[in-house]
């Protein structure tokens, strides 16, 4: 059994550095249920031989029942993402990943230098690199692809308690003003802090940072 590290709690910060072939990876999670009784988000993440792979979902309401839903759903869809089976390609578990039942979920795998991703409802991805920033969201047209990673970039992962009170720019201005993951963790939390809105949801953010 491989263990695969989950995030949902009252407050939880995991820190990791990892080798994807000859790419190393800083990454942090972070969550929290802020003001709420319970946590509606589930980040998970797991790191094996040349994958990493990340699932975060957010429960489709507030309600006991549907949280625990959420949680058991991150471990459903972790299995799938890795390792594929029968010759399927992570894209192609990605893309037929079901969301049915929840409010929201974002799906990551990296292997080597390609990272493969799916949004679905509140479930949102940043990818951002020197050509700026790419936003991913279930929202929107861009609920899925593929792209190429390269050091210098950086990945965020986030629940919609997260991006709804940051911009992209503030974002990218945090993210240039950090040597590494926590350290972005950090000045984006002092962001969010000082946002009196950003109380009223659970929040949860994963961050990944591409070096040499």
């Amino acid at each position: 059994n491989v263990p695969i590290r989950i995030t949902t709690a009252l407050f939880l910060c995991v820190s990791v550095r990892l080798w994807v072939n000859d790419m190393r990876f800083e990454v942090i999670s972070y969550s929290s249920k802020a003001g709420m009784e319970l946590n509606c988000d589930s980040v998970a993440w797991l790191d094996r031989e040349d994958c990493v792979s990340v699932v975060l979902c957010t429960a489709e309401d507030a309600s006991a029942e549907a949280v625990v839903k959420a949680k058991q759903r991150v471990g459903e869809i972790m299995e799938k993402i890795y390792p594929c089976k029968d010759g399927e390609t992570a894209e192609e578990v990605c893309s037929a990943i079901s969301c049915s039942g929840l409010g929201g979920a974002a799906v990551l795998a990296v292997r080597g230098s390609s990272a493969v991703w799916q949004c679905r409802g509140s479930g949102r991805i940043y990818f951002f690199s020197e050509n700026g920033i790419t936003e991913c969201s279930g929202k929107e047209q861009r609920a899925g692809g593929k792209t190429a990673l390269q050091s210098g970039d950086a990945v965020m992962v986030c629940s919609e308690g997260f991006y709804s009170h940051i911009s992209q720019t503030e974002m990218d201005i945090d993210l240039h003003r950090s040597e590494n993951a926590a350290e972005w963790l950090e000045n984006l939390l002092v962001r969010q802090l000082s946002e009196s809105g950003a109380a009223g949801k659970s929040i949860s953010v994963l961050l990944c940072m591409v070096k040499n």
